[in-house]
């Protein structure tokens, strides 16, 4: 039972809105707390976003100023960006499964599983920023990257501003335009 109850706890830390309200020797019971009209996964969306836009930034000035400390609480916002994608999901779910939802929060359902995809995205992003700061960690001698890969990193982060907004502010030009430019930027790095 023990162990039951650890995994039960380790996922109500994970899954946002979930409590553990009761135990006995047969089960655990988990409860939902969330509101479901208080559901937005376009701004769990945009948070998440962020996280990852500073998580690309941190590992790009570490190798810009050889500072490791600004790594110190990537695997801290790589869980907050996993609980974030979670959530996203169950937010996605609850308006699929209630017709009612969409109109009360003022939401499209086709923009809301957008989000779920965008989410996903995101969150594997977050999981390439982890590694490469990990990489970073073991790596002795930084002084090695040139301005080069600094600046590639640079061009990276702003590419990933500008096509993130664009879903955001419903921008198809932009949105187009950042397809032509990543491939330009995947021609550069090969």
């Amino acid at each position: 039972m023990r162990n039951r109850f650890r995994i039960a706890s380790s996922f109500t830390q994970t899954a946002i809105g979930l409590e553990i309200m009761d135990e006995d020797e047969n089960r655990i019971i988990i409860k939902d707390l969330m509101n479901p009209s208080g559901i937005l996964p376009c701004k769990s969306v945009e948070r998440m976003r962020v996280l990852v836009r500073n998580m690309i930034g941190d590992v790009i000035g570490c190798m810009e100023s050889c500072d490791r400390d600004v790594l110190e609480t990537m695997s801290d916002r790589d869980k907050e960006v996993d609980r974030l994608d979670w959530l996203v999901f169950r937010q996605v779910n609850m308006h699929q499964m209630d017709p009612s939802l969409p109109r009360i929060t003022g939401t499209d359902i086709l923009e809301t599983s957008h989000c779920a995809y965008i989410s996903r995205t995101l969150e594997r992003i977050g999981d390439h920023a982890v590694q490469m700061s990990e990489n970073l960690r073991n790596i002795r001698d930084m002084s090695g990257f040139g301005f080069d890969i600094v600046n590639l990193g640079r061009k990276i982060l702003s590419h990933f501003v500008k096509s993130s907004s664009t879903w955001s502010e419903h921008d198809v030009a932009s949105a187009n335009d950042c397809i032509m430019d990543g491939e330009k930027l995947v021609a550069e790095i090969m």
